[in-house]
């Protein structure tokens, strides 16, 4: 997980040679893809899916399965929403380009594409969560879907830079 944390391609191409679970979580419930996507390391990603794809020839299971694209960790949190989160926009789209889900909810409701409207860097992935679907309408676990949160956060800024503003002599 470490070598995917600071993407040392060499290192992850040798573990890869010795046939790894790589679903397997840390701590946190965090698996390699996961702590690839929070970095946005989308070389690290594609060789865990080329790994993944290899492996599913080999054995009866999805793709999807053996590279862990719908595991979540303590908090319900896949790789799409550390992604998010983070705002590494070409591991979004890597993901979404592999079929991860833009609207799987974490514990308390927030699908990577709310996510992705409750924060400004974090909007730069929202066109690509919405072209694979996402869905704003969505609601988290207080009831406010995506254009609730967009309104929220751009309605906080607007009081922030209003009181910088007028806050100093």
């Amino acid at each position: 997980m470490y070598a995917c944390a600071l993407n040392r391609k060499k290192i992850v191409e040798l573990i890869l040679t010795r046939n790894p679970d790589i679903c397997v979580q840390n701590e946190d419930k965090q698996t390699a893809v996961m702590i690839a996507a929070c970095y946005g390391h989308v070389s690290i990603l594609d060789k865990l899916f080329q790994y993944s794809k290899q492996r599913s020839n080999l054995q009866k299971t999805t793709v999807a399965e053996i590279f862990g694209l719908h595991l979540s960790d303590e908090n319900g949190c896949t790789a799409s929403h550390f992604a998010v989160y983070y705002a590494q926009v070409n591991a979004v789209r890597y993901l979404l380009n592999v079929k991860a889900n833009p609207n799987t909810p974490d514990k308390n409701g927030m699908s990577p594409t709310l996510f992705a409207c409750a924060d400004q860097n974090r909007s730069k992935c929202l066109d690509f969560l919405l072209a694979a679907d996402g869905k704003m309408l969505s609601k988290n676990k207080t009831g406010q879907n995506g254009f609730d949160l967009k309104l929220i956060f751009y309605s906080k800024n607007d009081q922030e830079s209003e009181n910088k503003k007028y806050n100093h002599f």
